[in-house]
């Protein structure tokens, strides 16, 4: 996103208009912790990648957890 300023213009006119709106395959490309802090969002989607057989991995199930815990924090 290159025009934050314009961006958040938009995406608070379609607040406003009752658009609920998500962030979706979080934790890939360009999504990070700022975005989170920055657009006015409802919704947090989780890459697949990043859930897939988390059953069977330790690291991904913190690391899946720590974004349910960030996301919760935010009111997501």
């Amino acid at each position: 996103m290159q025009d934050d300023e314009s961006t958040d213009s938009v995406l608070q006119g379609l607040a406003e208009l009752g658009v609920k709106l998500a962030i979706n395959d979080y934790g890939t490309g360009y999504s990070s912790l700022n975005y989170l802090r920055q657009l006015l969002i409802d919704t947090l989607k989780i890459d697949q990648s990043f859930v897939k057989r988390i059953s069977s991995n330790a690291n991904r199930a913190t690391l899946v957890s720590v974004m349910i815990t960030v996301a919760k924090c935010l009111k997501l």
